[in-house]
């Protein structure tokens, strides 16, 4: 593989593929979603079946802890 084809592989525009899957997502119901998630999930069982370790599990809730509180100071900013 050439190093001009991996960069234009990077640097390609990726406007209309993100749209499209945002339209793609929007049209799912609720059930979709969430079996999507499912299929997900399993998927990562097959590759990792610890997944998610303690650790991960520790690591995720203090990220969501952090991302709360900025948004309650951004809140009270306002």
């Amino acid at each position: 593989m050439k190093t001009e084809d991996l960069l234009e592989f990077v640097n390609r525009d990726r406007t209309g593929l993100h749209k499209a899957k945002r339209e793609a997502v929007s049209a799912m119901t609720a059930a979709e979603r969430l079996a999507k998630v499912e299929g997900l999930r399993q998927h990562m069982l097959t590759i990792h079946p610890d997944w998610p370790t303690p650790e991960m599990r520790e690591a995720d809730l203090e990220s969501h802890i952090r991302v709360s509180e900025l948004l309650r100071q951004f809140h009270e900013a306002r």
